[in-house]
């Protein structure tokens, strides 16, 4: 039983799925944070809408509420650059297990003192940052702290996957309790309503034949009852992820709730097999040795200068 459990444990065979997954992580934080720091007073200044207590309820006065220090209270932006610096840092250190955990705790600083602007999205990226602490990025080695690396690591990924698949169920069952899902009219009363809908597609809604509104509800509503369960078969996986990213990508684009779109499509990252990501990585560096050979750079090496008469 001890020599199973320890080869479970060490078959940390996720690596390139825990990369890739936590590269888009970080990219997700930096569209984010720094598409409000445009209006960065208004969500985090002195100024903002949003009370200054809010923060209070998840730090308190304690140290770690960083809106206490009159650097960050006065220079709201200096934590966004402070995160930025950090995402950029994390690109080329993935591997680091010190960096997950502060870009954990600026992200937390952040929302808790923009809490009234936070959506289903927010609160799934702030599980995905406990996660992403956990995850290791380390080859396997005969030692106890590469055996609890790994186990964490496995376990950290495993509840990842499952909190995605719990946040289905729940959306599912909660619209199958609906009398407006249930009769398939839910989309057209939700994209009606200008807080949530561009205004072209409220004009095409009123337009189009009411099957293409119907139907569309009920495929999301099946979606997600079945995602929890199908997505854990590789022969509907990639049906899963696809229709799934179709959807959340409408949300975002149809919606102008984009962030949440993105969210979700992400968190398809998980599910991948490690040969999927391998042969991801395999095609996007032949694509970039294509683009070298437009460019000109290949087989040029990197510490080679290119002369002006060879580019034209």
């Amino acid at each position: 039983m001890n020599s199973k459990f320890k080869s479970i444990a060490q078959n940390n065979k996720n690596l390139h799925t825990i990369r890739l997954f936590r590269i888009l992580l970080y990219c997700w934080f930096l569209i984010y944070y720094n598409t409000l720091a445009f209006n960065v007073d208004f969500f985090w200044g002195k100024n903002s809408f949003i009370p200054k207590s809010t923060i209070e309820l998840f730090f308190g006065n304690s140290i770690f509420n960083l809106f206490n220090y009159p650097l960050i209270e006065n220079n709201p932006l200096v934590l966004i650059i402070a995160l930025d610096v950090l995402l950029m840092v994390s690109f080329f250190k993935l591997k680091n297990r010190i960096l997950p955990i502060l870009i954990y705790f600026v992200t937390l600083s952040l929302d808790a003192r923009s809490y009234y602007i936070l959506d289903g999205g927010n609160n799934l990226i702030s599980l995905f940052s406990v996660f992403n602490m956990f995850f290791s990025l380390d080859k396997d080695k005969e030692t106890p702290i590469s055996l609890l690396n790994s186990t964490l690591s496995n376990l950290s990924l495993l509840m990842a996957k499952i909190q995605v698949c719990i946040v289905y169920f729940i959306a599912g069952h909660s619209k199958l309790a609906g009398d407006l899902w249930s009769n398939g009219t839910a989309l057209y009363y939700t994209l009606s309503v200008s807080e949530v809908s561009l205004n072209s597609v409220r004009d095409i809604v009123k337009i189009i034949h009411p099957i293409f509104i119907v139907l569309p509800a009920y495929f999301l509503l099946a979606f997600q009852l079945s995602f929890p369960w199908l997505i854990w078969f590789k022969s509907t996986r990639k049906f899963m992820i696809f229709a799934g990213s179709v959807i959340h990508l409408g949300i975002s684009f149809i919606m102008g709730l984009t962030f949440f779109g993105y969210v979700l499509c992400i968190s398809y990252c998980l599910f991948y097999d490690e040969a999927d990501v391998k042969l991801f990585e395999s095609r996007m560096k032949a694509f970039y040795s294509k683009l070298k050979i437009l460019f000109h750079l290949y087989p040029q090496k990197f510490d080679d200068p290119i002369s002006t008469n060879e580019i034209l």
